[in-house]
């Protein structure tokens, strides 16, 4: 666990560097030197950053950090540096990074750095006056965001990094004390340490394949305007001008802007283009006329803008001159007026006459600092694809080189280089590749970063990790030759000490284990991360099933403990609950809402954590107060109106019909009353539990009388006009299965009608279906004995990812649900009886597979379990346990006679009459 409580005394204050504190986006370099008399003591460390970090310790790179917080909360990681400490002079190293800017995963906060390390219980470091600081202006302000809510590709020129500033006998010149700090107790986030240690990381240095070798003409022509140097605040700004052509043509452009941007050509408007989650970029057409046409692109710029570039496709570079004047001879730019006072939208090409002239932008001086579009509008050529990997790759100017990392990663890509001053390469990172086998993103996000190299050899690591599995490294500019030395990757490496084990004698299962950990392993840092390939974010229904899958792989519950109390500490002062805890995804999704109940109820029942329930129970509670509030008054139900339009996972069933009372999200409601119940009922609240119990009994008779159809027996979509649909899609049905709204009875009828076909799945691909509607299906199908279909359906999910050639395993996570769980209870035939695994349920799967050996972590200790039936029906299952365990066997009739149990010395059977022991 470390330490995860703050030090005792804390000395330690927030620090930056007086001169950045007004601006959008910046970086802070800090160093401490301290002399050790011995090396063997016990160091404990204590970090935090708004809003992140890179800490090295004597030259070596030991973590990033912080976890994002609700708004408000800062963490503070903790390191044990007992490890890293030398006799004589060590040294603390850090760049920080502060961003002004919302994204998915975190809320802009005061930019600061915080840190103190305890040596033997005393204090011997804190950020203070005493500390070095560097401004690390070597990261270019004025650079793309990856999409609209994400954080900056980076663009860093190397010649400007203080060389060698993490050792101990670096000379600090030009670096200052600290003059600007501020107490812990004033600082406007208030600190919090984490409920774990941060996560470790471990470098890979290896040789790497070699995927493609060729070279790339930037055909397209491609010009900016770069506000930063023009303008002193944010603001709306318009940047005009000219350009001479001989007749009337017509040009296809290109426009990438991560601001509201308007184009205005010869006075009128011919684009207007806002970034959204979908595209930073926008085509459309200029039809220049003969002569003089005058160009005005109006933004609402902020200070740390791209600003805006245009890209004309299929026009060579020098052939068209944008100049500052209605002269010739005048020079290539723009000029900048601003700030405007107008309304954006009204803003007219004769309003430059009219308002403060600011500067000129330079075409000639400026360099293209969206390195994505650079790509985009160039056209590649493979020379080689059969490069024997090792060694250095030496590139000339326009060179491309693609890496295959073996998998998908996530962590921090890192180049050696050997190049000339004002040499500049883009570093492209990919999840797959395309035809010509170039990485690409595949969530329209810009994924590229810029590199202004410098004389001689250079490590570089990217300072904020991705996802990736390609990179390529390619030229822009150089003076002779780079030589590209060498990749290494520092990714995270979370030691779980409790880590499980699945092994069957059906290898496709194996695969599905391995891929389902893989999966988890990649979003479990140090929060849920549902999407790292793209928005970094934490949402509440993947969360859901990403803890579930954590407790079975690894028996983490801190990372869902702390989830937990993020969307306690965030729940609105009505009760309801954002999507994510912290960033701009903060719609009250209802669907995810109804899933919070269920997500303690699962985490209560895996842990035991009686104290932690008791604390977020008054949070269930205002939950249900404002659905029951939001319900119809004369039926109870969730019925048509504005808030029950934000529904996320639920919106992805385009075939369910969603007007009025819609079965499927009122099956949700009544499933939450029943979690609801069970919790009250743990904490001995019978009569909370009863009332819960009586409520979700009145829905579900409400839902059933309305919208069941006896002639088709099944149930309908929605109820709305006083009559029920006439679709009755699949993912209703589950639901109504799912939530208790559905009678026993009744399901025989609904599976047949849904999986009575040669390709029952047919309509179930991945891409179709979120996870969480996967979970619902699953769940259902054997929460009602209908195991070989649900294995059968997990079998079709694996498939239809592997045989898309685009996919690679970690593409997966937002397209099939993480099996592991499934594999320890439905194969293994682990189930979980009392909280904690105190109590379990044996029933093993002998129908399905012939053998099965497990490991598996839980909140007392750790089971293994060796089972195999043979050819005969012989069963022999060999189950031992490092705490007291107690086992109700469910074997199958036909072959309890002939199964042997073999117990180890801390495992009882509670019901020896079943099998002979």
């Amino acid at each position: 666990m470390g330490n995860t409580v703050l030090p005792e005394k804390i000395t330690a204050k927030w620090i930056w560097d007086g001169s950045l504190l007004d601006l959008e986006d910046s970086y802070l370099f800090a160093r401490k030197c301290f002399t050790l008399n011995q090396s063997s003591v016990d160091a404990e460390f204590w970090i935090s950053a708004n809003h992140s970090y890179q800490l090295f310790v004597n030259g070596r790179f030991v973590g990033s950090g912080p976890s994002p917080a609700p708004q408000g909360i800062s963490y503070a990681d903790f390191y044990d540096l007992s490890f890293y400490m030398v006799t004589g002079v060590n040294v603390i190293a850090i760049v920080a990074h502060h961003s002004n800017f919302d994204t998915y995963y975190d809320h802009p906060k005061a930019p600061g750095l915080w840190c103190q390390l305890n040596i033997n219980g005393e204090i011997a470091v804190a950020t203070g006056p005493d500390w070095k600081i560097f401004p690390g202006k070597c990261y270019q302000q004025a650079r793309p965001r990856k999409g609209k809510f994400l954080e900056f590709v980076e663009v860093c020129d190397l010649n400007n990094y203080p060389r060698g500033w993490r050792a101990d006998n670096y000379f600090d010149h030009g670096w200052q004390f600290c003059e600007y700090s501020a107490p812990v107790e004033s600082f406007p986030c208030r600190l919090e340490v984490m409920p774990f240690e941060a996560p470790e990381f471990e470098e890979i240095s290896q040789t790497w394949d070699v995927e493609t070798k060729g070279t790339l003409d930037p055909v397209a022509m491609m010009v900016q305007v770069h506000f930063e140097d023009v303008i002193s605040k944010s603001g709306a700004y318009a940047a005009k001008t000219y350009i001479y052509v001989d007749e009337n043509i017509s040009r296809h452009v290109t426009l990438y802007c991560d601001d509201p941007c308007r184009i205005l050509v010869n006075g009128k408007q011919i684009c207007f283009f806002e970034a959204t989650r979908e595209s930073n970029s926008v085509e459309f057409s200029i039809a220049f006329r003969a002569g003089w046409n005058e160009i005005i692109v109006v933004q609402q710029v902020r200070m740390a803008s791209m600003g805006a570039l245009l890209s004309f496709a299929n026009v060579k570079k020098g052939t068209m001159h944008f100049r500052n004047a209605e002269d010739k001879s005048a020079m290539e730019g723009w000029n900048v007026f601003g700030p405007l006072h107008k309304a954006f939208s009204e803003i007219t090409s004769s309003l430059c006459d009219e308002v403060e002239f600011c500067g000129t932008c330079l075409n000639e001086k400026s360099m293209i600092n969206d390195a994505q579009a650079y790509l985009d509008g160039s056209t590649f050529e493979v020379k080689a694809t059969d490069i024997q990997s090792g060694g250095e790759i030496t590139l000339d100017r326009y060179e491309f080189v693609v890496y295959d990392m073996g998998f998908l990663r996530y962590g921090f890509p890192g180049i050696s280089f050997e190049a000339k001053m004002g040499d500049v390469v883009d570093v492209c990172y990919g999840e797959t590749l395309n035809s010509l086998k170039i990485p690409i993103n595949n969530h329209n996000a810009r994924s590229v970063d810029t590199l202004k190299l410098r004389s001689g050899g250079t490590n570089w690591m990217k300072y904020e990790p991705c996802c990736f599995r390609y990179i390529m490294v390619s030229t822009r500019k150089c003076a002779e030759k780079v030589n590209v030395k060498g990749l290494f990757v520092v990714h995270y490496s979370k030691n779980y000490r409790k880590d499980s084990f699945f092994s069957c004698s059906d290898e496709e299962l194996n695969d599905i284990w391995d891929i389902s950990r893989y999966l988890s392993l990649l979003a479990a840092k140090n929060y849920f991360i549902g999407t790292p390939f793209h928005r970094k974010a934490q949402y509440l229904g993947d969360t859901c099933i990403l803890s579930r899958n954590s407790y079975y792989l690894f028996s983490d519950y801190n990372l869902t403990r702390k989830a937990l109390r993020e969307y306690a500490l965030t729940q609105y002062e009505d009760g309801s609950l954002p999507t994510s805890p912290f960033g701009v995804v903060t719609q009250n999704d209802i669907d995810q809402m109804l899933m919070f109940p269920l997500w303690i109820q699962e985490y209560f029942k895996f842990s035991g954590d009686y104290s932690f329930i008791e604390k977020i129970m008054p949070r269930v509670e205002r939950l249900i107060k404002f659905i029951q509030k939001s319900t119809d008054p004369e039926t109870g139900l969730l019925d048509e109106f504005e808030p029950w339009k934000n529904i996320s996972f639920f919106r992805k069933e385009t075939k369910v019909d969603k007007r009025g009372m819609v079965t499927g999200l009122n099956a949700l409601y009544c499933r939450a009353l029943f979690s609801a119940a069970e919790l009250y009922q743990n904490m001995g609240e019978e009569d909370k539990a009863e009332d819960m119990r009586y409520k979700a009994s009145k829905v579900a008779t409400k839902v059933r009388n309305l919208t069941y159809n006896e002639k088709l027996a099944r149930y309908a979509d929605c109820y709305v006009d006083g009559k029920m649909s006439e679709s009755c899609s699949l993912f209703t049905n589950i639901a109504a299965l799912y939530s208790g709204i559905a009678l026993p009875e009744q399901a025989d009828a609904i599976f047949a009608h849904f999986f009575n076909s040669e390709n029952p799945f047919a309509e179930l691909t991945p891409d179709r279906v979120g996870i969480i509607s996967q979970m619902f299906l699953l769940d259902t199908l054997y929460a009602y004995g209908r195991s070989d279909l649900a294995l059968d359906y997990l079998r079709f999910c694996h498939r239809t990812i592997a045989s898309d050639k685009a996919i690679t395993p970690g593409l997966a996570l937002d397209k099939t649900v993480p099996s592991s769980s499934y594999l320890i209870q439905e194969i293994a035939g682990i189930r979980l009886a009392t909280p904690g695994f105190a109590t379990i349920y044996f029933n093993p799967a002998v129908s399905a597979v012939k053998s099965v050996k497990v490991a598996l972590p839980t909140a007392y200790g750790r089971i293994k379990l060796d089972w195999k039936i043979d050819d005969d029906g012989n069963l022999t299952a060999k189950l031992d346990a490092n705490y007291p365990l107690e086992v109700v066997p469910e074997i199958p009739k036909e072959i309890q006679s002939k199964t042997t149990l073999m117990l180890g010395k801390s495992v009882v059977v509670l019901d020896p009459d079943s099998a002979k022991s």
